[in-house]
């Protein structure tokens, strides 16, 4: 399912090139469930990035699902992620000016779907937020937001889920219940998961766990700052 060899990354800043991310070696099995975890600065999200294809290495091979992300045009990987991957953002990403199903609605027609407004007020609901389809984020609390960011990611029914700190901003009982949804809808569409984490009890739940700063050979030595 995924497969990274030699991959390298760099960002350009009027400071110059820093590079963030080397890989020599890195795969994923179809349908495997793996937690990276690492600090802050590792490269844990920018990994997540080239995965989905919202970024594209410098150089190597980013395979996914078959495809090299990094033989894509910037419309080619639009198109690949909108139909193959759903994401979870750290800070969910919803819309303020839309309400709860019209988010899910939204990641349906990323994946180029129909609209279908049922599916988007089931799967909400099958997420306990049938009570509250209308609300908009800011009438939500964190937890049911983090519901709705999840609803959004498996509303395509992805091939690869992934999922940038799911439960950083919950407090523990709100943050075990997302992170059970996570793994429980994973399974039920047979989808690959990756959730990167910096702590070690949402990664205790994974059956593989990767340390991101053995993986990366540029993650910083801990206690050193950094900002990938």
């Amino acid at each position: 399912m995924i497969r990274l060899q030699d991959v390298e990354k760099s960002f350009r800043s009027q400071a110059g090139v820093t590079p963030v991310l080397r890989v020599p070696a890195f795969q994923v099995a179809a349908g495997e469930h793996v937690a990276l975890i690492g600090a802050s600065g590792s490269g844990k999200t920018t990994l997540l990035n080239l995965l989905s294809g919202l970024d594209r290495a410098d150089s190597g091979v980013v395979e996914v699902a078959g495809q090299d992300l990094t033989r894509l045009s910037e419309s080619e990987r639009d198109r690949f992620r909108a139909q193959a991957v759903g994401y979870m953002f750290q800070s969910f990403h919803l819309l303020d000016g839309f309400s709860a199903v019209e988010n899910v609605e939204l990641g349906e027609s990323f994946a180029g779907r129909k609209v279908d407004r049922g599916q988007a007020e089931r799967l909400l609901a099958s997420l306990e937020l049938g009570h509250r389809l209308d609300y908009k984020p800011s009438e939500l609390s964190i937890g049911q937001q983090a519901r709705v960011a999840l609803a959004r990611a498996l509303a395509g029914s992805p091939q690869l889920i992934l999922a940038d700190e799911p439960t950083g901003a919950l407090d523990g009982s709100t943050a075990e219940t997302i992170l059970t949804l996570l793994l429980a809808r994973a399974r039920e569409l047979g989808a690959t998961l990756v959730v990167a984490t910096h702590d070690p009890a949402v990664a205790a739940h994974f059956d593989r766990t990767v340390a991101v700063e053995e993986l990366n050979e540029l993650a910083p030595a801990a206690g050193q700052e950094a900002s990938a």
